[in-house]
């Protein structure tokens, strides 16, 4: 008489443990990646909305009355950022400031009683990993984006700087992503 076994013998079990083992490792590897790359893009859409109602809200290109209060009224940032009513006070979806201010073509603070041409936004300690990702989106479309103390791009210099990726990946931190450094953009 013979008999038949029913189940998954050991081997069968061992092996369905080893993939569901795999899998796991795999997606606790690539989510901060997905994350990182989430952000960026989130940034980069909020910065470039941000220019373009720059430019539509200070339509004499004088930007000497800009500043966070004004900017989060005129509905300038996402919810998340200025929280439920206006204030002076904008934040990052990781939880650091952000300073707008107006600004001459090299990122300083204009003359009192000249029209200032130029506004710098500042965003303070973007995490490594999301300053590589979010620069290169910035630079065709911002004038001067600086990282940490490093100008990695600057069309209004005497001697231009032009994007060197190189620069950036020395400038953000490295590869490690545990790195935050200031970022800081200047249009007009």
């Amino acid at each position: 008489m013979r008999r038949t076994s029913s189940g998954y013998t050991l081997i069968e079990l061992l092996i369905v443990l080893a993939v569901m083992a795999a899998l796991i490792i795999g997606a606790f590897y690539l989510y901060p990646k997905v994350q990182s790359s989430r952000a960026a893009n989130a940034q980069a859409v909020i910065l470039q909305s941000f220019q373009a109602n720059m430019k539509s809200l200070f339509t004499t290109g004088d930007y000497q009355k800009v500043s966070n209060l004004v900017t989060a009224q005129a509905g300038m940032w996402n919810d998340q950022m200025i929280g439920p009513t206006p204030s002076a006070a904008i934040t990052t979806e990781w939880g650091t400031a952000v300073t707008v201010k107006p600004a001459t073509a090299s990122g300083g603070v204009p003359a009192a009683g000249k029209p200032a041409q130029y506004f710098v936004v500042t965003y303070a300690g973007v995490p490594s990993d999301v300053c590589q990702k979010l620069v290169p989106t910035l630079v065709g479309s911002w004038e001067k984006v600086t990282v940490g103390a490093t100008v990695v791009q600057d069309q209004n210099a005497a001697a231009a700087v032009q994007y060197d990726p190189s620069l950036l990946a020395a400038s953000c931190g490295g590869s490690s992503g545990s790195t935050a450094v200031d970022l800081t953009l200047v249009s007009r």
